[in-house]
């Protein structure tokens, strides 16, 4: 029990350390992670306060709080599978922590616990308010708040252990295959589109409702959830002091003692399960770590002279798909820009805004693919201590710089090229509108070349999981908010054009952002290239 205390301080300083020469330490994006699903969940809340209404009538509300506390869970096996195979299978600390005098079991608990508070963190954030919210508006006991309480503590519990069943047949999948870590890579964005993909079509399902059709069109799916998510369903029982259990009606003191049990043997069994998969699935990581440290050893990489910039453009490919975590972080935000296209398509369809609803998709949908390039934002940090090596090699330095650019810039380019497509076809646009996909390349060209240089600026390359290095405070946040900011400004502009010159504005809108990503290309690519190998040499 010692050695995990003397572990879990220092996970959390590895991760949340602050680094050469920053300002401020990661915890700042953190804090800034937590307002944003404070925020979202407390106007989630408000907003359903007529639907709470309409479903205390109708005797669901105990309902609806299973199914928060599922969709919280959803949400936290999602947010937990990248972090558990970062920090469990693809850490680069396995091997150290392998020859320290610990045991691999105190290494385990060490870094779960880790695991299980960073989730916590997310899924109280997530379901705390708005459960507050009801139990506020519809005058609940305290007996309601104790229990939400214990429901959000088995959330994360529950949620590491769906990750690590996911992770393992993820992990045995690409073992049939040359690159396990690429196919991981693959299965993980897949599973994370899916989900992402499925919430948004159910959160879409309803449409422009009132609180009473909405609670009519939720019983479907709230009885379902009642039937087979029985610990969750015994939680919101007993919570709202109801006579009913998965055994049937009693009276109201018997049934909240029954629900209480069905409880605790459920928290302890997640508990007991999620501890048990997990260590398996650490052990597994430990040894396929080792395996993977002897089979890379013979390099796989080979620089050929007559193709270096080839060869360096599918080395990036390669260091970013290899590893699933990073693979996550760096695509996962792209996985994103169609999602968000298609909600916002069906959701902005019809009459809503007439021609305007468009432009606002397009502005929207090009500031996410444009602003939340994470893959160029750590264009040179996700080397590690390899930037060395392409530093010191006999390498063009021009040639290792294009093709970091070109990497990114693909990725970026292609995700909002089709994510524009796909609204203009599900919008019903007319073909004029499809040469809104010509600034895109510009655009982006110009904002991956600007996120790559404020990375060289001061790359962080000692991360010790690819969790730490997302999360480095300067090199992703100062670009994603300057891109966010953008994002800001073409939706002011486009809706503005709207207005004054109605549907001719779609011409001056699509010439503006044309202007606009001509600007920055010509200002950072240039930018780039000329202080980029002098940025390089500098760097110690």
């Amino acid at each position: 029990m010692r050695e995990i205390f003397l572990i879990i301080p220092l996970l959390f300083k590895s991760e949340f350390r602050k680094k050469p020469g920053e300002k401020r330490s990661p915890v700042m994006a953190n804090l800034i992670l937590g307002a944003l699903l404070l925020v979202y969940s407390i106007i989630g809340g408000i907003q359903m306060i007529p639907t709470f209404d309409a479903l205390s009538k109708t005797g669901l509300l105990a309902g609806f709080v299973c199914v928060i506390f599922l969709l919280s869970t959803l949400v936290s096996t999602l947010f937990s599978l990248a972090p558990m195979l970062s920090l469990l299978y693809f850490s680069k600390d396995g091997e150290f922590y392998l020859h320290l005098p610990l045991k691999s079991s105190s290494v385990y608990m060490a870094k779960m616990i880790y695991l299980y508070v960073s989730q916590l963190y997310i899924s109280a954030l997530i379901c705390a308010p708005m459960l507050i919210i009801l139990g506020i508006t519809q005058n609940l006991s305290f007996a309601f708040y104790a229990l939400i309480l214990i429901g959000v503590l088995t959330i994360p519990f529950l949620g590491l252990l769906l990750s690590s069943v996911l992770a393992l047949p993820i992990i045995a999948l690409s073992k049939f295959f040359k690159n396990r870590g690429a196919v991981s890579s693959i299965a993980l964005i897949l599973t994370f589109a899916l989900v992402i993909g499925g919430y948004m079509a159910l959160t879409l399902s309803g449409g422009s409702l009132s609180s009473a059709q909405t609670a009519e069109i939720m019983t479907p799916l709230i009885n379902t959830v009642t039937n087979f998510a029985i610990p969750f369903t015994a939680i919101a029982n007993a919570s709202m002091l109801l006579p009913q259990t998965a055994f049937g009606l009693y009276s109201v003191e018997v049934a909240f003692l029954i629900n209480i049990a069905v409880v605790i043997v459920f928290f302890a069994l997640v508990v007991f399960l999620s501890l048990l998969v997990g260590k398996a699935f650490y052990n597994k990581g430990v040894s396929a770590l080792l395996e993977n440290r002897k089979s890379t050893q013979k390099g796989d990489n080979v620089l050929k002279k007559n193709k270096q910039f080839s060869t360096l453009l599918a080395l990036e490919a390669k260091t970013v798909m290899r590893n699933s975590s990073l693979a996550f972080n760096v695509v996962g935000s792209f996985i994103l820009c169609p999602v968000m296209a298609v909600a916002l398509a069906i959701g902005m369809d019809g009459d809503f805004l007439g021609y305007i609803a468009f432009g606002m998709v397009y502005a929207i949908v090009v500031g996410m693919g444009v602003s939340m390039n994470t893959c160029a934002c750590i264009a040179f940090s996700k080397d590690g201590e390899n930037f060395y090596a392409i530093k010191y090699l006999p390498i063009n330095k021009n040639k290792v710089i294009g093709a970091k650019l070109v990497f990114p810039w693909l990725l970026s380019s292609t995700f909002t090229i089709v994510s524009i497509i796909i609204a203009l076809i599900i919008m019903k646009q007319d073909w004029y509108h499809y040469f809104a996909i010509i600034p895109i390349p510009l655009l982006s060209l110009g904002m991956s070349a600007m996120d790559m240089l404020w990375d060289l600026r001061r790359p962080n390359l000692s991360w010790h999981s690819v969790s730490e290095l997302a999360k480095s405070t300067s090199n992703v946040l100062v670009p994603t908010f300057i891109g966010l900011g953008l994002m800001g400004v073409l939706l002011v502009a486009i809706v503005s054009f709207l207005v004054i010159f109605f549907e001719l504005g779609y011409l001056f809108a699509y010439v503006f952002v044309f202007l606009v990503g001509i600007t920055l290309s010509a200002i950072f690519v240039p930018l780039l290239f000329k202080k980029g190998e002098k940025m390089i040499e500098k760097v110690e």
